[in-house]
């Protein structure tokens, strides 16, 4: 019988660690995912102030022109991020 619990204590020493363990990395995911999601948001950000900037180009380039021979190309960057 005192074997029996033995082994029955070894186990389930093993499953709290193996389940500590669990939580531990879990906690860390987490911890990862609100930096990439920061990093993201970021990124996302400098991409808005680049479009506002392509935006603005353009207008004066046309502007300076009269007509924009780099319309299409600036139009194809604009489209390619999603305006």
């Amino acid at each position: 019988m005192a074997a029996r619990t033995t082994r029955r204590t070894s186990r389930n020493g093993h499953l709290e660690a193996a389940m500590a363990m669990l939580i531990q990395n879990q906690a860390q995911f987490l911890i990862h995912l609100a930096e990439t999601r920061k990093t993201f948001d970021r990124i996302e950000k400098d991409l808005d102030a680049i479009k506002a900037v392509l935006v603005r180009h353009e207008g004066h380039f046309g502007k300076i022109a009269g007509s924009n021979p780099r319309k299409d190309r600036l139009q194809t960057i604009k489209t390619s991020f999603g305006n």
